[in-house]
């Protein structure tokens, strides 16, 4: 055969032939249509003459056939009745329709006991694409098969049928799908118009964007004891099944381990107003693994999905983003708002978009909904509700979530009575697009129920009214700091209209209902609050002038240097030692600011905090009530003269060059123990009882003593000689000497002669050299003639 053959690659069966076929292996063929085998047109034809086309085809294998329009392997364009069984076909391919068959026009074909094995085509039917005609598929199997729509099959009904025979229907009997695929819809079969019947049938791990298994559209599609396992959806639903706008009936179906993965229904996705009805025998298991009850169980037509068809009591792992097992497409919403609300104050408001079973559609992220006032329980805009806030939302997961206020209109305000009374109770409608569908979507009239009379607003808010041609536009607003409101309805003297009143002066209020009071004893009375008592030591002022003043309600304040520690107070006491207050008022003394103390009490002024001497801090504490607070820094030590006597006088001395530890803190500090991080320092010191200062008396051997009255008293340490070219003998008396040529030194009193036999001997501060063996004169001078 050659691919550059129109039709048939290998026969083209014509009008006056009968094709039978029987153990025949066609291999590698292919044809622009019917890579094996092609059915041409019939002409119309006699009763006598078309029961001439019936065609058998009988333990035939075709391989690796070909088409680059229609049918890889066999295509007919004719109304044929062709009969297939025992057959295998492998790996057939079309660029077009069914991989391995396409039947473009209106036939009778039975298919026994035969296998389709990695069957492609780009559009539809990967392995069979039919159009309209009688189909019947028994006894077989289909692996790995896949196309554009309907991985395995592909099935539509025909605009009309020329023939008697029965048409548009596909029967499947005992057949297996496993592992097809579909970019678009019913991963094994996709029929459109007509009838499905399919028994005893099992779909394993097909896969498709609807309907996993199947998808059918505007067909009547009968499920009879049949198994789909593992299927998935990647696309709006249906992990094993997808139908829109069919009539459904499933009896003893059961699904395990399918999903829907970026939609509902992992076993059965619906749309299109005709729910399935599905049945299911006692003892045999609901459709998703549990088992019925009674001698058959049928869902009911309602709202709320029975648990029996959810989840069985053997888990069935079937998944979806909603329904795991049974989803539709949108039904209606379910709104949920406030029992009551505050006219004016956004509330929250939640719509879910619900399927037939009351489950939330999870898979729309994209549906648009507005809010609508309504007037009198219609679609009507109602002019004298005002809404305010977020009046639009794109849905998040199946839900679109809204926060407004409503705004009634009041007809007046009657200060007396503490009533008012509202034109038109609200109601709300929400309305938007579908964005699954594109249609519009809306839900019903809902009623809002308004808080009334005093408890028109909470606590904290006032009833603003303002004036329009209707009445007054109702809000509650909520009072601002330096306000309080505890009655919505109440009003100052000189207001009309309900107000939040002014803070009582001896109040703080940071708005609402909230009133702080720093000092006295307050109640509410008619809306206000009422200053009864104070402390011991202050006094109620709540009159000027012209009588009760309820902004000048006060308790008076203490003197400067003074606080009340404890309420209640009978007087202010003075400030405590380390603090002070230099003005009048009810704060409490401030602490004495850091690297200061004050030793007494009462204390009116910053400048009586005292400051701390030289070199020293309270690191950084304040409050401090004793000069002992004061600490030296860590390079300097304390001095303390005259102690314990009012003369007493504390310095804070630097340390001495030889008392300074290598991280620059004073070991004299640490007294007697003299100890570094690292170590101690070198040398014997000893305080002065007059000045409390640290003298040098002694260094260790290997180091000269550079005492206070030599230079100064920061530069005393204990400096070590030189540990080759210096020795030093008497280390609190001598410096470091020179080492004589012929002496080898160690920096202390322990040397070694150069010249083996020679002997020196201690002269005071120095080394003198008293023999010299044979071969050797004494030299006891150098330049100078020492």
């Amino acid at each position: 055969s050659s691919a550059d053959k129109v039709a048939g690659g290998v026969a083209v069966i014509g009008q006056e032939s009968r094709l039978t076929l029987s153990g025949v292996l066609f291999r590698n063929t292919s044809a622009h249509v019917g890579g094996a085998i092609y059915f041409k047109h019939l002409l119309a034809l006699h009763s006598k003459l078309r029961d001439l086309q019936r065609h058998t085809i009988n333990s035939c294998s075709f391989a690796l056939s070909t088409s680059k329009g229609g049918g890889g392997a066999i295509a007919s364009v004719s109304e044929v009745e062709l009969e297939i069984n025992r057959s295998v076909f492998y790996e057939c391919k079309a660029a077009t329709s069914g991989g391995c068959i396409m039947l473009s026009s209106p036939a009778f074909v039975i298919i026994r006991s035969s296998t389709f094995h990695n069957g492609r085509a780009v559009l539809e039917g990967g392995a069979i694409s039919a159009s309209g005609g009688m189909v019947e598929l028994v006894g077989s199997a289909f692996v790995n098969c896949s196309s554009g729509a309907g991985g395995a099959f592909h099935h539509t009904a025909a605009a009309a049928a020329s023939t008697s025979k029965p048409s548009d229907s596909l029967r499947v009997h005992s057949c297996t799908f496993t592992s097809c695929s579909s970019s678009q819809g019913g991963g094994a079969i996709d029929k459109s118009g007509g009838m499905l019947q399919i028994s005893n049938t099992s779909f394993f791990a097909n896969t498709a964007a609807e309907g996993g298994a199947i998808r059918g559209a505007s067909a009547h599609i009968e499920l009879d004891e049949s198994h789909f396992t593992e299927n998935s959806a990647q696309g709006r639903g249906g992990g094993a099944v997808f139908v829109d706008t069919c009539t459904t009936r499933l009896h003893n179906v059961v699904g395990k381990g399918n999903s829907a993965q970026r939609g509902g229904g992992g076993v059965l996705f619906w749309r299109g107003g005709l729910k399935p009805v599905i049945t299911m025998q006692s003892g045999r298991g609901g459709i998703c693994g549990r088992a019925g009850q009674g001698h058959e169980t049928v869902l009911p037509d309602n709202t709320g999905l029975p648990d029996a068809y959810i989840a069985g009591q053997v888990p069935s792992n079937n998944t979806a983003v909603y329904g795991a097992c049974l989803a539709s497409a949108f039904h209606s919403f379910h709104t949920t708002g406030p029992a009551k609300a505050f006219p004016g104050q956004a509330f929250d408001f939640v719509v879910e978009k619900r399927d037939f079973y009351q489950q939330t559609i999870a898979s729309d992220s994209n549906s648009f909904l507005q809010v609508f006032t309504a007037l009198h329980n219609s679609t009507q805009t109602d002019v004298s509700i005002l809404t305010v806030g977020t009046l639009a939302a794109v849905m998040a997961n199946g839900i679109a979530s809204f926060s407004f206020a409503v705004q009634p209109t009041y007809t007046h305000w009657d200060q007396v009575k503490g009533t008012t009374t509202v034109i038109n109770p609200p109601s709300i409608r929400f309305q938007g697009v579908d964005s699954e569908d594109g249609g519009s979507i809306e839900t019903d009239v809902i009623k809002l129920d308004l808080h009334s009379g005093r408890s028109v607003c909470k606590a904290g808010d006032s009833l603003e009214l303002t004036s329009t041609d209707m009445g007054y536009l109702g809000a509650c607003n909520r009072c601002l700091p330096g306000m309080y409101s505890l009655d919505p309805l109440a009003g100052s003297q000189t207001r009309t209209l309900p107000s939040c009143l002014r803070c009582p002066a001896g109040g703080s209020c940071p708005g609402g209902s909230v009133v702080e009071f720093e000092l006295g004893s307050w109640e509410a009375r008619n809306g206000s609050y009422f200053l009864v008592s104070c402390p011991v030591g202050h006094s109620v002022v709540n009159e000027d002038n012209e009588g009760f003043n309820e902004e000048v309600q006060q308790c008076a304040e203490c003197s400067a240097g003074e606080e009340c520690p404890s309420p209640p107070c009978e007087t202010c006491l003075p400030c405590q030692p380390g603090h002070y207050k230099s003005f009048v008022g009810t704060a409490a003394c401030k602490a004495c600011p850091k690297d200061t103390y004050r030793e007494t009490a009462g204390a009116t002024d910053l400048s009586a905090c005292q400051e701390c001497q030289d070199r020293s801090s309270t690191h950084a504490a304040t409050g401090q009530s004793a000069r002992e607070s004061c600490l030296c820094d860590s390079d300097s030590y304390l001095a303390v003269t005259r102690e314990g006597t009012v003369d007493e006088k504390r310095t804070c001395v630097t340390c001495p060059k030889g008392a300074l530890c290598n991280d620059k803190v004073c070991a004299l500090r640490t007294y007697p123990d003299l100890i570094c991080t690292d170590g101690a320092i070198m040398g014997d010191w000893v305080r002065d009882n007059t000045t409390a200062k640290y003298l040098l008396q002694s260094c260790g051997p290997g180091y000269e003593l550079i005492a206070v009255d030599e230079l100064s008293e920061d530069l005393q340490e204990c400096r070590p000689c030189d540990t080759e070219s210096q020795f030093i003998l008497r280390p609190d008396i001598d410096t470091c000497q020179k080492c004589p040529p012929f002496l080898t030194c160690h920096g202390t009193d322990m040397v070694e002669a150069v010249v083996a036999g020679s002997a020196w001997v201690r002269n005071g501060s120095y080394f003198t050299l008293t023999s010299c063996p044979a071969g050797y004169s004494a030299d006891h001078k150098d330049g100078t003639g020492f």
